[in-house]
């Protein structure tokens, strides 16, 4: 199992690759790729994780949330209007979780057609 690590401003993508024997080359990202993990900044509300989840190209996907060492709350749109502890001490405005999350699976996407492409 390789692993293949593509860093991001404030999102990291972290794919595992079984590319068989152990290889000297870098792992080939079109071939086997059938888990991912998102690391995401922040403690994201799960609705925003399964629905990424949902979202996800890859077999087998896996969201970690609190990565980067970031301190506040990710609710959904949804919670903004119904008012909790975790709304009242977010930054974000209403959206920016949905935002965060479409953003992580617009990444896997384009990883997962990288590979498609190159190795049709």
């Amino acid at each position: 199992m390789k692993s293949f690590v593509m860093p991001l401003a404030l999102l990291t993508l972290v794919a595992a690759v079984v590319t068989g024997p152990a290889a000297e080359a870098p792992p080939d990202l079109s071939v086997g790729v059938t888990l991912v993990d998102i690391l995401l900044p922040h403690e994201l509300f799960v609705e925003l994780g399964l629905a990424s989840r949902r979202a996800s190209p890859f077999k087998h996907t896996f969201v970690i949330t609190l990565s980067n060492d970031q301190d506040f709350y990710v609710p959904t749109r949804k919670a903004f209007g119904e008012g909790s502890y975790e709304v009242t001490h977010s930054p974000l405005k209403p959206g920016g979780g949905e935002l965060l999350a479409d953003g992580a699976v617009r990444l896997l996407r384009q990883v997962y057609d990288a590979g498609r492409l190159a190795n049709p």
